[in-house]
Parts: C-alpha cells; sequence; structure tokens
C-alpha cells in the first residue's frame, strides 16, 4: 500500500511556477507580473494566481503598488549590501553555535545536503532554481538556525534570491561556489568553527562581488563601458 499523496491546489500549482519562473529569470526584476498573462499562460482562473501572488509578496519575490499592480523587486547595490551584512551577523553566530558542540548528528545532515548540492552544481543542463533550494538547504544544515532566527534569514535570502538564482546561471560562479561549499563542509567535519566562519564570510564576500559586477553592467547604457565616465 502506497501513500497517499493530495495533488497541489491550483494556486499551489500556480506558487511553485510563477516562482521558478522568476528564479530562472524568466521575469526579469523591475518587471511588471500581469495576472491576466499569467493566467492565460497557465491555463488557470485569475484566482489562483492572485492567491499566489500574495504569497510571493509574504516571500520578498513579487512588490505589489496600488494602481500598478505586481512586479519584481529591484535591488540597488546599497540595498545589497545591507542585506548580506545582515546575513554575516546572524550566520556567523549560528555557525559558530552550531559547531560548539561537534554533534555527528549534525555532521550527518550536513554531508547529506552537500551531497544533494553537488548533485544540483553538476547537472547538465543546469536549473538554477533547482540549485538555489539545494543551496538554501545546504546552509541551513550548516547554521541549524532555531524558528525565529529561520525567519528572519528566510526574509534576508528571499530579498535576494532572483539574483543569487541568477548568479547560479554562470558556470565559474557554480564552479568557485562548489570550492567553498567543499570547504565549509570540511570545516563542519573537523569542527572548526573559526575556519567555517572564515569560509562562509569569503563565500558571501564573492557573491556580493559578483552581484555587484552583474548590477553594474545591467546600469550600464549600451555602447558605454561599465567603468566609462558619466561626464
Amino acid at each position: 500500500m502506497t501513500d497517499f499523496q493530495r495533488p497541489p491546489t491550483a494556486q499551489e500549482a500556480v506558487l511553485v511556477e510563477v516562482r521558478a519562473r522568476i528564479l530562472r529569470g524568466d521575469i526579469t526584476p523591475g518587471a511588471p507580473v500581469r495576472q491576466e498573462d499569467l493566467a492565460a499562460s497557465l491555463g488557470v482562473s485569475r484566482v489562483p494566481v492572485r492567491e499566489a501572488l500574495r504569497m510571493l509578496e509574504s516571500e520578498g519575490h513579487v512588490t505589489y503598488t496600488p494602481h500598478r499592480g505586481y512586479r519584481v523587486p529591484e535591488l540597488d547595490l546599497d540595498e545589497l549590501e545591507e542585506i548580506y551584512h545582515l546575513r554575516a551577523l546572524i550566520e556567523d553566530d549560528l555557525a559558530r553555535r552550531a559547531l560548539a558542540g561537534h554533534d555527528p548528528d549534525h555532521v550527518a545532515t550536513v554531508r547529506t545536503a552537500h551531497a544533494r548540492l553537488v548533485a544540483a552544481e553538476r547537472a547538465d543542463p543546469s536549473d538554477p532554481p533547482t540549485m538555489a533550494a539545494a543551496n538554501r538547504a545546504f546552509h541551513w544544515a550548516i547554521l541549524r538556525p532555531t524558528p525565529r532566527a529561520e525567519r528572519i534569514l528566510t526574509t534576508l535570502w528571499d530579498a535576494s534570491e532572483v539574483y543569487r538564482a541568477r548568479w547560479f546561471a554562470h558556470g565559474e560562479n557554480v564552479a568557485r561556489g562548489a570550492q567553498e561549499h567543499a570547504r565549509a563542509l570540511s570545516a563542519v567535519e573537523s569542527g572548526d568553527a573559526d575556519a567555517l566562519v572564515a569560509v562562509l564570510a569569503q563565500h558571501r564576500a564573492g557573491a556580493v562581488s559578483a552581484l555587484h559586477a552583474q548590477l553594474a553592467r545591467e546600469a550600464t547604457p549600451p555602447g558605454r563601458s561599465a567603468g566609462a565616465a558619466t561626464g
């Protein structure tokens, strides 16, 4: 006898699909998210689309403005740096707490999460939403956040998830991240909190640097290099 699995509701199915489209970059930052267009493309009424968009707004994947509707939010460099700064304050403390007892079960959980992340990193073709989910699961396994800390971290991660997913779309970023993930696993296995905090700091700094370059390129008018004077 197999376990009964309830099929997803229309709202759940729409939520998963629209979130994936945002993370894949099919709907880019700053772009409007029109309910009628989504409903038509997904073959559903506007009701599950509207409810899914409300959920995505609570996650930070879309924003709503009266009379203008929903849009995928854009981040500027200051906002991006603030998000990663706040993450560092929380994650470094959690990392040290997580390794304080050098729990074998914790090490086993991190190894399992890392194996799943490696599989996502090596997948061909790559799937940024799947990789982003596996990446978050790996970090959560390391940090073991309390429910309250998890809620705060989720808000911070969700705020920049669309940019991080696009970061995963570049092979060189994935390769560099994979090396840092392996070093983080080694630090957990050895119970070296200082090494773990250091590699997580390097990991975040590398992501911010790459996203800086990406945002700068997107803000540069065609025909002008990112480093060119503005006059």
